[in-house]
């Protein structure tokens, strides 16, 4: 392979990453929209690279300036891959972002389709998915392997193989091979968006009426109207007990004094 022109680029404030490849294994998780976002990885320095067709080199990410930033090129039974520009804080921050460590992990994968399955299986798939899905592909395996160790119980010619039941990465064994296959939730799972209220209701779930400020702020007047007309029904029964017993009194004393008086004149006559 004949030598490459390597130049310092000229960069103003800095470069972000533009134009990314992620079909590519390198950039593969990151092909969900929630997770493409590589605007706040800032870089500072990069090298300008000359590439020709004729190299063999495959750019998977350019930098916003048009520069290649990421290239990979197949040399014999490996892989060589080239980031035009360092992750030290003085060439970038891509090592203090969220994506470095996933990023390394799809640079260090087998992209030879043996130690890694590029579909997008979920929770909920069918085991054959995970198997190969025909029969030839599945002559050869011995047993798969759920992420927590068991061994996953499956036979494409039972008719129904049954499904995957766990996230995480599923080992396939070949004779002394071993296939990685990687199982996501369903992205649904991580859905924060609130349903409408329709929505939970066809879902089964029971929901109650919740009150506005206004109708609270009426039912703790309501309630306090309440409390003192309780406060004043007790004071009204105060105010009868004792016009009763004013009564009671003022009869008693006219009762009294009408026997006092009539005494003396029985004795008068007699």
């Amino acid at each position: 392979r004949p030598p490459m022109d390597v130049s310092e680029a000229d960069v103003a404030d800095y470069a972000m990453l533009a134009d990314i490849d992620f079909r590519h294994p390198l950039f593969m998780a990151f092909a969900d929209p929630r997770f493409s976002d590589f605007t706040k990885i800032r870089f500072w320095k990069h090298r300008q690279i000359a590439v020709d067709q004729d190299d063999g080199l495959q750019v998977v990410a350019r930098f916003d300036d048009g520069d290649p930033a990421v290239m990979e090129a197949v040399i014999g039974k490996g892989r060589i891959t080239v980031l035009s520009s360092g992750w030290q804080p003085a060439d970038s921050r891509f090592a203090l972002s969220s994506k470095f460590v996933p990023w390394i992990t799809g640079m260090i994968e087998d992209f030879d389709g043996t130690g890694r399955d590029l579909q997008q299986l979920h929770v909920g798939d069918q085991i054959a998915l995970v198997a190969g899905a025909t029969s030839e592909a599945t002559d050869a395996i011995e047993k798969i392997v759920k992420p927590d160790g068991a061994a996953l119980p499956w036979n494409i010619a039972d008719g129904e193989p049954g499904y995957v039941d766990q996230p995480g990465h599923y080992r396939v064994h070949l004779g002394d091979a071993v296939r990685s296959v990687a199982v996501n939730l369903q992205p649904g799972e991580s859905d924060t968006r609130v349903l409408p209220v329709e929505a939970l209701e066809e879902r089964g779930v029971l929901l109650g009426v919740q009150a506005t400020p206004k109708e609270m702020a009426e039912h703790a007047r309501q309630m306090r109207d309440l409390e003192l007309e309780d406060r004043q029904k007790v004071w009204q029964w105060l105010i009868v007990a004792l016009v009763v017993v004013l009564c009671a009194e003022t009869w008693l004393a006219g009762h009294l004094e009408r026997r006092g008086t009539s005494a003396p004149s029985v004795a008068a006559g007699e």
